[in-house]
């Protein structure tokens, strides 16, 4: 939706809307759920190669398309992948809080930044290996619009008693452009620590790569980072001392080349 609006507020149909509707902000949010609509059917119907709603009549009882064209074909490979839906799952902590960890959305911009704020400035500074007390919108959108085919992130919510959501915790990995290499972070809430939350999302992430092909993933991680460094070895990454950086390098062979190029490259790649 949050995507939907931004396309939906930069057209002339928007300012109409603002102009002459009795309720303005009712009638947007049915065209950005029209949308989201039309996304989630191109997403579902693979043949479907172009589709036509004209005219489009909204007015107070609702929205009807009159007329509609559909062009059908051979299946196309998405320019932006839909959101994977089908990678949501809810667990359970050692101390019985419920959690869902999926990917993250657009939308969870809000979280994010209530999440940075509960964070410690040491936790701060092994993830961004700086203090960072504050988030910028550019932060904010980097963070929360990923493309889904190169980049991944997975975070894991609760929700409260009063129905709010928050965010306990989130691990991200970015590939190079042939998936040979992923590199990650993890953080996790420093009321958190000790309930196997930065375990279950590296497991979590550690489980997608391999699945879509990645042959590594690296993690760089500061000397006293601690912490960090025993979760990377219960996992079995490999931990180096980087003297030119003066960080630990975390490494884990995910997948085995299956090409020669593919070999070449994992060899030729700087530690």
């Amino acid at each position: 939706m949050t995507l939907a609006a931004d396309v939906v507020g930069r057209t002339h149909a928007a300012r109409l809307i603002r102009e002459h509707s009795s309720d303005p902000e009712r009638d947007l949010k049915r065209l950005c759920q029209l949308l989201v609509q039309l996304s989630q059917m191109a997403s579902d119907l693979l043949e479907l190669r172009g589709l036509e709603l004209n005219p489009l009549l909204l007015n107070r009882d609702g929205m009807v398309a009159v007329d509609f064209a559909m062009d059908l074909g051979a299946p196309a490979r998405f320019s932006i992948m839909p959101y994977p839906e089908e990678l949501r799952e809810w667990t359970t902590l050692k101390n019985g809080m419920a959690v869902e960890v999926r990917p993250i959305r657009a939308e969870d911009a809000p979280l994010i930044t209530n999440f940075h704020g509960q964070l410690s400035e040491e936790s701060i500074r092994f993830r961004y290996f700086h203090n960072k007390s504050d988030l910028s919108q550019r932060d904010l959108s980097i963070l929360s619009h990923i493309n889904y085919d190169r980049q991944m992130a997975f975070i894991a919510e609760h929700r409260r008693e009063d129905g709010g959501k928050e965010m306990l915790g989130v691990v991200r990995v970015w590939n190079d452009p042939d998936n040979i290499r992923t590199e990650f972070s993890v953080i996790v809430r420093d009321d958190m620590a000790g309930q196997g939350l930065g375990s279950l999302l590296m497991k979590k992430m550690i489980a997608y790569c391999q699945g879509v092909g990645t042959l590594e993933m690296i993690g760089k991680i500061m000397v006293d980072n601690h912490p960090m460094r025993a979760l990377m070895k219960h996992l079995g990454f490999r931990c180096r001392y980087n003297m030119e950086e003066q960080v630990v390098d975390a490494v884990l062979r995910l997948n085995e080349p299956e090409s020669e190029w593919q070999r070449h490259r994992l060899e030729s790649m700087p530690d």
